[in-house]
This record gives structure tokens, C-alpha cells and sequence, in this order.
């Protein structure tokens, strides 16, 4: 398989760290809430999430394969034959039809989105699925998760992926 040229994918990247906002002096023994430092230090998380996002805009084609230590979105199709391996979720805003491995190694939080999932090979984390043989499914969006050691498939409804 050959790895696509960089000159055909989009890396979205933010060089600069997300500063917190400081807080003004507080008197001694003013008591202080941690309350929205939890959600400070998860906000800053999830901006280095977004800016590690490998973002491609084309159809990967028979051959082809994708390999990010975060997450790949795709605005296009996965053919039949080309392969995508990802740390963290993959989304594909077109039809799946290849290999997806999203999580890799071992990251069992991670999901794979599309627009319509029919993978030769499904796989999060350490587990595997395959779609099951001879039926013919309505296109519709649908996510995979991992729910109770298994990978479950469902509808995306209303602009709501399933809760886990």
C-alpha cells in the first residue's frame, strides 16, 4: 500500500498552547474553588485534540492508507482497499468501504463515524468487526462505539451520537 502524498491532505495545527485565563490576586486565606480548573485542563485537552486532526478533503482510493496518532476526518469516500488508521476517532463525510482502525493501539474511547459504514474491517482499539453478510442496509449515518467489551453500531439521530 503506498501512503498518500502530503500534497492531498490538509494537517490542521495550532503551534501556540491555549493560555488560561488568570484570575485576579486573592487575599490570604480567601478559600479558592476548584471547580472550573477541571474543566479548564479538559478544555485545553480537547484543543490539542483539534489541532493534532488530520483533516482530508479527497476519496481515498483502493491502495492508499492513512495512518494519524490522533484523529482523521475525511470529507470524501474510503474505497474498497484503502486503509485508515487512526489513534482516535475517524469520521468520513461520505460513504466507508475500506479497512478502519481508529483508536489504535489501545484507545477504546475512540469512534468511527460516516455518512454510510459499510467497512470490509472495522476495528477500535484491540477489537474487531466486520459488517454482517447479505444485508442490504438504507444508507444512514451510524457510529461504532465500544459498549460492554463489544463494538455496537447505531443510527446517528438527529445530530446525537449515541451515549456510551
Amino acid at each position: 500500500m503506498s501512503v498518500t502524498s502530503l500534497e492531498q491532505i490538509t494537517v490542521v495545527r495550532k503551534d501556540a498552547e491555549t493560555e488560561v485565563p488568570s484570575s485576579p490576586a486573592l487575599a490570604p486565606g480567601t478559600p479558592v474553588s476548584t471547580g472550573n480548573l477541571d474543566e479548564t485542563v479538559q478544555d485545553q485537552r480537547d484543543l490539542r485534540e483539534i489541532a493534532d486532526t488530520l483533516f482530508i478533503r479527497r476519496t481515498i482510493r483502493s491502495g492508499q492508507a492513512i495512518h494519524h496518532t490522533s484523529n482523521i476526518i475525511v470529507v470524501g469516500d474510503v474505497n474498497p482497499g484503502a486503509e485508515i488508521v487512526a489513534g482516535g476517532d475517524i469520521i468520513v463525510w461520505g460513504v466507508l468501504r475500506g479497512m478502519v482502525h481508529a483508536g489504535y493501539p489501545d484507545n477504546e474511547s475512540a469512534c468511527v463515524c460516516a455518512l454510510h459504514l459499510t467497512p470490509v474491517q472495522l476495528r477500535i482499539a484491540h477489537l474487531l468487526s466486520r459488517p454482517p453478510e447479505g444485508t442490504d442496509v438504507q444508507p444512514r449515518p451510524e457510529v461504532a462505539t465500544i459498549r460492554n467489551g463489544r463494538i455496537v453500531v447505531e443510527t446517528w439521530v438527529n445530530g446525537h451520537p449515541p451515549r456510551k
